[in-house]
């Protein structure tokens, strides 16, 4: 039985591996863990590129076994229509040049192409073809609303890189070529809108309702992500100051100001429409990064404290009587291989472990022959109880903002 579409705990992950040879395989213990923790979504982020790696050639292997073994353990799916294009569509992308101070150039892809394969992926997943259905889908990812490499929402050039005019052009002709597909009845999902600068959070939501041709009719749900630096015993400890490494607590919102400041906006342009965090979460000091990297001396807390930050925020959401949404980012049941993962994925005996994030963690020794062993983690336990206690959260269509959310 497919868990209800209003429950409001998910998982996303993340795949590059859609190789037509050697396609990756989801773990089915993942779909049936998430089951029994009480999630009822499940997202993927498999990006364009992988999937049309030929011209007009789609190969659906990865996200065939995904949706497969979703839609068998009950789980709702969500895709997202992440970026970058493939590279024969260079011609045709958006180009953001208005820095002209900085020589950094952003680009988008051509809102006619990603149409295309938009429509493509709903028609494939509308649960009437034999390849399963998936419930939502989503408008990009973070590509809209992201920065250069080494930046930061505090950069004085960020609000020229972040510009909402390129998704305002995408939007409209994505969404009416979803809604194109009658036998696709799941919902749109906007593209993730970053937390860490204000007012740009809120001005990048204002800016899609202000633009002309009632954009509100292509999307569901606004979208954003959430992903607060803690710096250890030595760094931020209150629930409300948690703000992005190197930024200030005046322009960096946190988690109740992220999603007050949505909804805001959306009640006085678009009532009832849902908000949903779908990736949130803290690196644990479990997970070996590398040394000097960001993650291993700006981001590990351990595990008390990312326990009591998934709760902590598990509860403003529900509390709050707008967020319809809660993902975690992420439930990582590190693929099996017989070589080394890239660094990112890797500890320092170079054995293959879980995405730092994870609140399930995998490590696999090559020294043993290749055994495996699998960590659940305080946080994989706190929301499976948050779940078992809160199965269903009431969303307030119309009404006020929760002040009693945490």
């Amino acid at each position: 039985m497919t868990a209800s579409i209003n429950s409001p705990y998910g998982s996303t992950i993340f795949s590059f591996n859609n190789s037509s040879s050697s396609p990756q395989v989801f773990s089915p213990t993942m779909f049936s863990d998430l089951v029994a923790a009480g999630y009822g979504w499940i997202r993927i982020q498999l990006q364009w590129v992988n999937i049309e790696v030929t011209q007009n050639v789609y190969t659906w292997n990865t996200l065939d076994d995904f949706v497969t073994k979703a839609n068998a353990a009950g789980l709702n799916c969500s895709y997202v229509l992440q970026g970058p294009a493939p590279s024969f569509y260079s011609s045709g992308q958006l180009v953001n040049n208005l820095d002209t101070l900085t020589p950094i150039t952003v680009t988008y892809a051509d809102p006619a192409k990603l149409a295309i394969f938009a429509a493509a992926v709903v028609t494939r997943y509308n649960g009437l073809n034999g390849h399963g259905s998936i419930q939502a889908i989503e408008i990009g990812n973070e590509e809209y609303d992201s920065l250069p490499a080494g930046s930061n929402g505090q950069n004085s050039r960020a609000s020229l890189w972040r510009d909402p005019r390129y998704y305002v052009q995408t939007l409209p002709i994505v969404g009416a070529a979803i809604r194109a597909v009658t036998s696709y009845t799941g919902k749109i999902g906007t593209c993730a809108v970053w937390w860490d600068a204000l007012p740009h959070m809120g001005d990048f939501v204002t800016a899609i309702y202000a633009a002309s041709g009632n954009l509100k009719q292509y999307f569901d749900y606004l979208n954003f992500h959430w992903y607060p630096s803690e710096s250890g015993s030595g760094g931020n400890t209150d629930v409300m100051s948690w703000n992005f490494v190197g930024g200030s607590q005046s322009t960096c919102p946190s988690f109740l100001t992220a999603w007050q400041t949505i909804q805001a906006i959306v009640q006085a342009n678009d009532p009832g429409k849902e908000i949903w965090v779908t990736e949130i979460s803290w690196y644990g000091s479990h997970n070996w990064i590398g040394a000097g990297s960001q993650r291993a001396t700006n981001a590990f807390i351990n595990y008390d404290e990312q326990q009591r930050n998934f709760y902590l925020m598990m509860e403003s959401a529900r509390l709050s009587g707008a967020m319809a949404k809660f993902f975690v980012y992420t439930t990582d049941y590190a693929p099996f291989s017989t070589t080394p993962a890239s660094s990112a994925n890797q500890d320092e005996n170079v054995h293959r472990i879980s995405d730092a994030y994870s609140i399930v963690q995998q490590y696999q020794d090559f020294t043993n022959s290749n055994a495996q062993t699998t960590f659940y983690t305080p946080a994989w336990y706190t929301i499976k109880n948050y779940a078992t206690r809160y199965p269903t959260w009431t969303v307030q269509k119309t009404a006020t903002i929760a002040a009693s959310a945490y």
